[in-house]
């Protein structure tokens, strides 16, 4: 080990500052650094919309703050307090301009980061290569893979509180869903070059209708419109859920869904860390960057490079296909 830090360390700092979804995707890099070092003490600093997807993760002490419109001072303040937890390594998962600044600030005696660009490299301690071809679970795990054995299990963590599972139970109960396989839909994104075509979501959902599901359209704040675009186009009558339900309701009711269907966006890994199957369509992004490997339950389709474009029964089929394998091999988002 290197020797700016102690063996093994006392205090760790872990770094994810946006994205819920690159945020669910660092839970099981805390959960390999516990079992390296099962007595530190492990604390993790992202925007505070981010703090729902980890509460109650047992691998994490302390959840930070990073103030995601705070000028200068706010940051500097920030910097101050974590200097005075006298860190002794820090993961920067994330290798952006403002992770590398509060991490340098915050001054831990390693700091471990990706081979970024110049001169953000210059930040880090230890360097670790990052490939963009991995998953990106699996890439995270390569900050701590050379301080020693860490556990090949990928799966995401989220700890949906029992008051929201009960909840998704009275809306099932309510919406008459009960009995039915329930396809989620999930057709947004905050990025436009990350959506499928409105209508060709609108035609796959159609198809699932035709073929006994159910159909729930889940959206978040801001995405109204897009789900508009989707419904209007519809023939079959959806469930939807308005106005947006807070992170842990919607978790719970992924998790109650017999599949999620969508874009590439955080919806897609709450899915993957509530155990219910996905299929994904991917118009820009690597699918391999962002659906789990080797996992007939999670299928991902591209647009992106020379492939021809996506017909909606091609996404109908890779749902049905996905459902029976789930049929066969129940996982968690199966549960009654």
């Amino acid at each position: 080990m290197c020797d700016r830090v102690p063996r093994p360390p006392a205090k760790i700092l872990m770094l994810q500052l946006t994205r819920l979804g690159d945020v669910l995707l660092t839970t099981p890099l805390a959960r390999a650094v516990h079992h390296l070092f099962p007595e530190a003490r492990i604390d993790f600093l992202t925007e505070p919309a981010n703090h729902l997807v980890l509460a109650g993760n047992p691998h994490l002490t302390r959840l930070w703050a990073y103030p995601p419109r705070g000028g200068f001072g706010s940051v500097l303040s920030l910097a101050r307090a974590l200097r005075r937890e006298r860190y002794d390594l820090s993961l920067d998962t994330l290798g952006d301009p403002r992770s590398v600044v509060i991490g340098v600030l915050a001054q831990a005696r390693l700091r471990v980061g990706y081979d970024v660009r110049a001169p953000r490299r210059w930040a880090y301690h230890k360097v670790v290569e990052r490939d963009p071809a991995k998953y990106t679970v699996d890439r995270k795990l390569d900050l701590v893979r050379w301080l020693g054995s860490v556990p090949s299990d990928l799966q995401p963590e989220y700890y949906i509180p029992e008051g929201a599972r009960a909840a998704a139970r009275a809306f099932w109960r309510d919406n008459g869903l009960d009995g039915f396989r329930v396809a989620a839909l999930s057709p947004v994104s905050r990025k436009a070059a990350k959506r499928w075509s409105p209508s060709a979501f609108a035609e796959a959902a159609d198809g699932l209708a035709a073929e006994g599901c159910a159909i729930l359209l889940l959206w978040g704040p801001g995405e109204e419109g897009q789900i508009a675009e989707v419904r209007g186009a519809m023939r079959s009558s959806p469930v939807g859920v308005d106005p947006p339900p807070p992170i842990p309701l919607l978790a719970a009711m992924i998790e109650r869904a017999s599949i999620l269907v969508g874009n590439d966006n955080g919806m897609k890994h709450l899915a993957v860390a509530s155990g219910t199957p996905t299929v994904t369509v991917h118009t820009v992004s690597r699918a391999s960057s962002w659906n789990p490997p080797n996992d007939p339950r999670h299928v991902a389709l591209e647009l992106a490079g020379d492939r021809p474009p996506l017909d909606p029964a091609d996404v109908v089929r890779a749902a049905l296909e996905v459902l029976a394998i789930s049929r066969a091999s129940p996982g968690p988002g199966t549960a009654p």
